[in-house]
């Protein structure tokens, strides 16, 4: 009997093993189809952007990106800015307003100001972007629209 008990021990335990699955190898990645209205970028790689509440759409490739700055050629629909290098940085100007019917770079006070025409924002200290709503004074201000990123 305890050589049956100790069989049917064995038996659940390697049953145990190859049932259980982990997750950890699970792809967070987004594909193509994804938007989001913030994402950790990457030197290379290109990026749409949509902001209704402005009609501004277009897309950015990023070209150096590190803790706290991010440097991007711009193109931006509707406009002549095409291939336009912008650098947003913790350090200087980490936002993209839009003014006179172009994207422009801005520091916080201005970009707070024009709450409504924040286009892009760089989340301090990190490679990611987002829109004005990432920036707590722009969100308080409940004027910020949202800008959809993707993966292109």
């Amino acid at each position: 009997m305890k050589k049956i008990f100790n069989l049917a021990v064995i038996f659940a335990a390697l049953t145990a093993a190859f049932t259980f699955a982990s997750c950890g190898d699970d792809d967070d990645k987004a594909d193509e189809n994804s938007t989001f209205t913030s994402m950790q970028v990457s030197t290379g790689e290109k990026y749409s952007f949509s902001n209704k509440q402005n009609a501004v759409s277009g897309w950015i490739k990023v070209t150096a990106a590190s803790a706290g700055s991010v440097t991007f050629e711009l193109t931006c629909d509707g406009t002549d800015q095409k291939n336009e290098e912008i650098t947003l940085s913790d350090a200087g100007t980490s936002y993209l307003i839009l003014s006179e019917g172009k994207l422009v770079t801005s520091f916080q006070a201005n970009a707070v100001e024009n709450a409504d025409k924040v286009i892009i924002a760089l989340m301090a200290g990190t490679q990611k972007l987002g829109d004005g709503n990432v920036n707590t004074p722009i969100k308080n201000t409940g004027k910020a629209g949202e800008t959809l990123f993707g993966k292109k």
